[in-house]
């Protein structure tokens, strides 16, 4: 009928786009803003583009970031920790004036010059692919904003043997096409590719396999560019394995839920395709689902499903979904004044929004993640270190799960760079990134394997007490020995 809105229609394409970045590995979902692009845009991933746009969001786009031109200090040759990356409890990686390296100001006086694309004598150009505009702008600002604040404590430390960090923020347009052509500029002005964070990274892998570029992206979104050969991703976020230790934990420390399991997802096919991957490895470690349920995107009345949820006696109950459909789950549960035992989400709660929307119903619910919790920078270096140099780059800009990945990618490249040498080449990049195979970025987040292109197995649990995130398992850093990853 002429004049009617196609909401549904429009919105299940959509959130495919929204959910490519959620995997039975990775538990993690996009942010309220990220959610409403997707909810809104009508995007498809074969929308063109003409073109990268390089942009500074407040920032310095194409040149050094502010703050990142300070004292020449010692040149970065390793960064602090372990030469993997620190080990998976956390600690080094220095707090906001700490070190990070140990060469010689002999090494930055001959360093060899312009040794490949992007390198000269006194600086390095890396680019972050991300998705600035659109019709959601900014929705991964978050991207390059930690990968310039990375450069800038780089450069703060007196660069790479002498050369300073430039980061060219390149804005994909957030499509598949602008995600190719930002890669082709990188190919032919930058030394590598580094924190991006794109919706539609699907584009950039053919370009990147020919051209030779290094990518070291936060997080691989499309299986295109989680599977490209040769990726190194900070956080390898994988289609075909699932991390057991998710159900372990819950198998270990309420057995008796596992029989009387239930789960909800959104209409959507990836969401569907997520469900199924996270039934069955949870079935794998012992549950039993006895209701499942699929659930529309904008249904507001989760009333229905919380009185049959009863009925059947669900104990267990955990959901694929945005951090605002899991609220009003929460909140349907309150109003009947009936919760299961064991109510349990990925690290898309992880969100003060979902704090504000669910309220009190949050309270006594689970989740899990792989990244140091922000409310514990007290006791984590590294977390202080991305805190300050954040603020101090873009002093309106807020951390994110995102943003801590794109850190860590920037950090892992610095300590592939250094380890090179001076001689710093592609080539010679891509050898040294296929030797870290533990990487924790000093204790940020869990150990990956980017190495091999591999998630971890590791992880924490928290709870919501008293309307605040909790650390709940184990005491400090992540477990990794409560399984491994399940191939599917």
């Amino acid at each position: 009928m002429e004049g009617t809105p196609r909401v549904n229609r429009t919105r299940s394409a959509t959130l495919v786009a929204l959910f490519a970045i959620v995997t039975a590995a990775c538990g993690a979902l996009l942010t309220d803003q990220q959610r409403q692009y997707a909810l809104q845009a009508g995007l498809s991933a074969g929308t063109t583009s003409n073109g990268a746009t390089s942009t500074n969001g407040g920032i310095t786009g194409t040149g050094t970031a502010p703050g990142s031109k300070g004292k020449t200090g010692t040149p970065i040759a390793a960064g602090p920790g372990s030469s993997a990356g620190g080990s998976t409890t956390g600690g080094g990686g220095g707090g906001p004036s700490g070190g990070v390296g140990t060469g010689t100001s002999q090494q930055a006086q001959n360093n060899g010059g312009s040794t490949d694309t992007g390198v000269t004598s006194n600086s390095i150009n890396i680019a972050t692919v991300y998705d600035g505009t659109g019709p959601e702008p900014g929705i991964f600002n978050a991207a390059f904003q930690a990968t310039e604040a990375a450069a800038a404590y780089a450069n703060s430390q007196g660069g790479i043997f002498g050369r300073q960090i430039h980061v060219d923020a390149l804005d994909d347009q957030t499509n598949t096409g602008g995600n190719r052509a930002a890669t082709e500029q990188a190919c032919q002005k930058d030394f590598a590719i580094v924190g991006s964070m794109s919706a539609f990274d699907d584009g950039g892998p053919p370009v990147i396999e020919q051209c030779g570029i290094p990518d070291i992206p936060a997080i691989t979104i499309t299986p295109q560019h989680q599977l490209e050969k040769g990726v190194h991703p900070a956080y390898p976020n994988r289609p075909d394995y699932f991390i057991q230790a998710y159900p372990n934990y819950i198998k270990k420390t309420y057995p008796s839920v596992i029989k009387h399991a239930g789960i909800l997802w959104l209409n959507a096919s990836a969401a569907s395709s997520n469900a199924t991957a996270r039934m069955k490895a949870y079935e794998h470690a012992g549950f039993k689902w006895i209701y499942k349920q699929q659930v529309q995107i904008t249904e507001p009345n989760y009333a229905p499903y919380v009185a049959a949820m009863r009925q059947a006696g669900v104990q267990y109950v955990t959901m694929v979904g945005d951090y605002q459909s899991i609220a009003r789950l929460n909140q349907a549960m309150q109003q009947q004044a009936w919760f299961p035992q064991v109510r349990d989400w990925d690290s898309v709660v992880y969100d003060q929004g979902f704090l504000s929307l669910a309220g009190p119903s949050a309270n006594g619910s689970l989740f899990y993640m792989d990244t140091s919790m922000i409310e514990e920078a007290s006791k984590n270096k590294e977390m202080q270190l991305y805190l300050y140099w954040l603020n101090k780059t873009c002093a309106n800009c807020h951390p994110t799960y995102f943003g801590e990945y794109a850190w860590s990618a920037a950090r892992l490249f610095f300590q592939a760079a250094a380890a090179v040498g001076a001689n710093l080449t592609r080539p010679a990049l891509y050898a040294q990134l296929s030797k870290i195979h533990s990487w924790t970025d000093f204790g940020l987040h869990a150990a990956q394997d980017p190495g091999s292109d591999m998630p971890s197995p590791c992880i924490m649990y928290g709870k919501i007490a008293n309307g605040k995130f909790v650390r709940v398992y184990p005491s400090s850093g992540f477990s990794c020995s409560l399984g491994g990853l399940l191939h599917q």
